[in-house]
C-alpha cells in the first residue's frame, strides 16, 4: 500500500497559522500609529505651505494697499480670532485662500481649510475642512479646530486635533 506524502500535516498547518497570528498581533497596532502620525504630518505640511504663501504674499510689493503690506486675510492684517456668545468679536485674521491662489503662491486652497476660509472668489465659497487657518498679529499661521459643517465653532482649540485631518 502506498502512502501519500506530498501534503502538510495538521500540526504543521497549525504552527504556521499560529506564527501568522503572532506577526499580525505585532504589526497591526503599529499600523494604527502610522495613520495618526500621517494626519499630523499632513497638518504640519499644510501649515508650512500656507505660512510660505502668506509670507510671500505679505512681502510682495504688488499686494500692498496704499503702500501698506497686507496679509491675505479678511481685514488685511493678522489678528487672533475670538468667538463668544454666538458671535465673532474678531474674525479679520482668517486667511482668504482666493487671494493666495490668485497671486500664484498656492495652486489651490488647502483641503483642510475650514468654514471661515474663503477658497474662491464666488459668493459663499468657503472651505469644508476641519481647520480655520488664520494669521496672528506677528504673521504666524495658526489653525482653529472647528468641526464642520456647523457654522459655529465647537471648541476654541488652536492647533492640531489628534486624528482629525483634513
Amino acid at each position: 500500500m502506498k502512502r501519500f506524502s506530498g501534503g502538510f500535516t495538521l500540526v504543521e498547518i497549525l504552527v504556521v497559522l499560529a506564527l501568522i497570528g503572532v506577526l499580525a498581533m505585532v504589526v497591526v497596532p503599529n499600523l494604527g500609529g502610522l495613520v495618526g502620525r500621517g494626519s499630523e504630518q499632513a497638518y504640519n505640511s499644510d501649515r508650512s505651505a500656507i505660512q510660505a504663501a502668506v509670507d510671500s504674499y505679505y512681502t510682495d510689493p504688488t499686494t500692498r494697499v496704499g503702500g501698506v503690506r497686507q496679509y491675505p486675510t479678511k481685514s488685511g492684517s493678522g489678528t487672533n480670532p475670538t468667538y463668544s456668545a454666538g458671535t465673532w468679536s474678531s474674525d479679520g485674521g482668517f486667511i482668504y485662500f482666493d487671494k493666495i491662489v490668485a497671486e500664484g503662491y498656492m495652486s489651490d486652497a488647502a483641503a483642510s481649510a475650514g468654514y471661515q476660509n474663503r477658497v474662491s472668489t464666488g459668493p459663499d465659497t468657503f472651505g469644508t475642512g476641519s481647520y480655520n487657518w488664520y494669521t496672528d498679529p506677528s504673521g504666524r499661521v495658526k489653525a482653529w479646530y472647528w468641526p464642520t459643517p456647523t457654522p459655529t465653532p465647537g471648541t476654541p482649540e488652536s492647533g492640531y486635533k489628534s486624528g482629525v485631518f483634513p
